[in-house]
């Protein structure tokens, strides 16, 4: 979907139980980040004290980065998270939130779907993140968004950024998920060598979102700084986590 589609569709969205609904297959969203996000990027977030996240939706994983982050002996986790998303009434249900003693340094910003309001006078960012939002989103906001990460990134810092892989799926009839058919990992991929100076990817794990039968779903990970060598992986056995988790929640709770 382009930028004025997704605003309409998901402006228009009830967003249930705050987006917990579309973490319904592992049991709600605190067993798919303990089961699936935070395995792929803890050692990314491990004291990262500059956190930028795209698509925040309702929040729900506001609480579960600045966990992440804390490490050990690192309390005071953050200088900034900045929360961004293209629908405003999301970013004002994270604005009416309460967020403890963390809230003095939690921003939240509507933004305009491409770009990061971040400036040079600003503190450069150690991590990006976006989950199961910018699948929706096209390759014209894919490439504005990487253009973004690497301006306001930090040398060694990282972005996981979770998108759509369906421009490199079989035609077929299988679900799927409202991805974006123009976005791949191998589009990514090129986009970031041949255009965006200084940024490197270092890994695709291509996923089976949902067990739809086709590698709809990508999670890139990028680096700024030195050149790196890329792995892509296949993980058509993704949702077994998922299902896992359900099963242990339904068990102990």
């Amino acid at each position: 979907m382009n930028l004025e589609e997704n605003r309409k569709t998901w402006g228009e969205c009830s967003y249930p139980g705050d987006g917990d609904c579309w973490a319904k297959a592992w049991g709600g969203t605190d067993a798919q980040w303990r089961a699936t996000v935070l395995p792929r990027i803890g050692r990314m977030i491990n004291d990262a004290r500059n956190i930028v996240e795209i698509g925040c939706g309702m929040g729900r994983h506001v609480c579960l980065l600045y966990d992440a982050a804390r490490g050990e002996g690192n309390p005071d986790a953050w200088n900034l998270y900045l929360g961004l998303d293209i629908v405003k009434k999301c970013v004002r249900n994270c604005r009416s939130k309460r967020w403890g003693m963390v809230d003095r340094c939690i921003r939240f910003y509507c933004n305009d779907g491409k770009s990061i309001p971040l400036t040079e006078n600003d503190s450069p960012v150690d991590f990006v993140f976006s989950w199961d939002s910018l699948v929706h989103a096209d390759r014209e906001v894919m490439e504005a968004y990487l253009r973004e990460i690497a301006r306001v990134l930090r040398p060694g810092g990282r972005a996981f950024i979770h998108h759509s892989n369906l421009a490199d799926c079989p035609k077929g009839d299988y679900p799927k998920h409202a991805r974006d058919p123009g976005v791949s990992a191998e589009r990514v991929r090129q986009y970031v060598a041949n255009h965006v100076a200084g940024l490197w990817v270092v890994s695709q794990e291509l996923v089976d979102w949902g067990g739809c039968g086709a590698l709809i779903d990508c999670f890139t990970v990028l680096t700024k700084g030195d050149a790196i060598k890329t792995r892509v992986v296949q993980n058509r056995d993704f949702m077994a986590e998922a299902h896992a988790a359900r099963r242990i929640k339904e068990l102990y709770g």
